[in-house]
């Protein structure tokens, strides 16, 4: 576990295998946190020669996130991304990039707003998909 005064971050894992590309993460929680990220891809992608498959299998036991925001801009595209979650727990989750296959048992989100924004200021008259905005908290769960 990390602390600092303003944010907390935990992690535990029991159980990664590189050559057997396996890992088995059992505990992961972070609270108090703000991530900003700015993205300004002004670079050429190389073309992708890799032959060699991505097979790892990915086991979370639980994943726990408590007042954790995300600000998310692309100044080149003029598109902005803004999420806060209050509180989201996600259990038993599960994937298996060889197969393709991804689950969970549980999620809970509550607390959480949304902010899409992408063109300049000001919207539309009616919906404007350039602008959408979830600010009213609101409480979701998946259980499996």
């Amino acid at each position: 576990m990390y602390q600092r005064s303003d944010w907390v971050i935990s992690f535990r894992s029991h159980g990664i295998d590189l050559t057997k590309e396996d890992a088995i993460l059992n505990n992961i929680e972070l609270s108090d946190t703000h991530v900003q990220v700015m993205l300004a891809d002004t670079t050429e992608t190389p073309k992708d020669t890799t032959d060699t498959a991505l097979n790892w299998k990915v086991t979370l036991h639980t994943l726990k996130l408590k007042n954790v925001s995300v600000d998310l801009q692309m100044p080149l595209d003029s598109m902005g991304l803004k999420a806060h979650i209050g509180d989201a727990e996600i259990a038993d989750a599960a994937a298996d990039l060889k197969h393709q296959f991804y689950g969970w048992r549980k999620f809970l989100l509550t607390g959480t707003s949304v902010n899409y924004d992408t063109g300049g200021p000001g919207s539309a008259i009616g919906f404007d998909p350039s602008h959408i905005a979830s600010s009213r908290a609101f409480a979701w769960a998946l259980i499996l």
